[in-house]
């Protein structure tokens, strides 16, 4: 069908812009990884904003909300948190030159406090991991109920 052509493709897509951001990442990593710290404060806000507000805080949490309610409000959050924090708190993150907000932590208080920081964003990125799942489920299961249940849409999401 052409749903199926069209997922096919965009993993085909997905994998071969992983494979050219990994080779430009490769040859200067940190240069890459923080845009050599010349993002502007607009930029920063923005990029939060994409990041947070994708296929799983969309689709991933509409689902949830129609089970459960009000939890489109997790997206109002996420883009009103990236905001602030571009327009108020990134300059002065970056000032600080801390590469991760563990270091942060640490620096503020200290190791204890980095490792209650690295616990915390560890259970958000996995309620995050967990989100696109149930968002790669409910997309891949969809057009192909012939072919995929939400189940086997997730293990594929999550495979790929």
């Amino acid at each position: 069908s052409i749903q199926l052509a069209i997922v096919i493709l965009y993993i085909i897509l997905l994998f071969a812009i992983s494979m050219y951001v990994k080779h430009r990442a490769s040859q200067n990593p940190t240069e890459y990884l923080f845009a050599g710290r010349k993002f502007s404060t607009g930029l920063v806000a923005v990029s939060i904003t994409g990041m947070a507000v994708g296929a799983a805080s969309t689709v991933g949490v509409a689902e949830s909300a129609v089970k459960i309610g009000l939890a489109q409000l997790v997206n109002a959050a996420w883009a009103i948190g990236a905001i602030v924090m571009g327009f108020v708190a990134a300059g002065k993150y970056r000032s600080l030159n801390c590469t991760t907000i563990p270091e942060l932590f640490e620096r503020s208080y200290d190791k204890k406090a980095r490792i209650i920081s690295v616990i915390g964003l560890s259970l958000i990125m996995l309620c995050i991991t967990s989100l696109q799942y149930v968002a790669g489920g409910s997309i891949l299961a969809r057009p192909h109920a012939g072919y995929l249940f939400h189940a086997g849409g997730m293990i594929t999401s999550a495979i790929v």
